[in-house]
């Protein structure tokens, strides 16, 4: 499959980012409390490995990063394809997550996403220093 994302980053100054840090596959296992990396099942490519992102003109705003995503053959399941907002630093740690079903889709290994947020009274600059991630299209891919 491929998934078209794209990237903000609200800044003065420029920000590169390797695309692939912004994309996980995850798995909850036996309703544990926590996930699993689900990557060994996966491969994942980008068109770009090197973004450079926001300043003081908005620059690369919205750039659009295609990624490539293979399940290896004997996978089954559905997953949680996760892109996360992150912070360097801001108010918040959330991640987005999409389900990504494979084979047949079973065991079904999707939980879903958490957010911590603070409460910010001077929204100034409330997006500051803060990487966002928008998934723009995402569909199969024939071979």
């Amino acid at each position: 499959m491929f998934a078209c994302v794209a990237f903000y980053y609200y800044n003065e100054t420029s920000l590169s980012i390797d695309p692939l840090s912004y994309i996980s596959l995850s798995a909850m296992i036996n309703n544990s409390a926590y996930s699993v990396n689900a990557l060994v099942n996966f491969s994942i490519t980008a068109s770009s490995r090197d973004l450079t992102i926001g300043n003081t003109v908005g620059g690369s705003e919205g750039a659009i990063v295609a990624y490539l995503i293979h399940a290896n053959p004997v996978s089954n399941g559905t997953y949680n394809l996760n892109l996360a907002w992150t912070y360097n630093p801001g108010p918040y740690d959330c991640t987005t997550d999409y389900y990504l079903a494979v084979g047949n889709g079973l065991p079904n290994y999707t939980y879903q996403g958490s957010c911590i947020t603070m409460s910010v009274t001077d929204t100034s600059n409330v997006f500051q220093g803060v990487v966002f991630t928008k998934l723009l299209e995402v569909g199969n891919v024939s071979v």
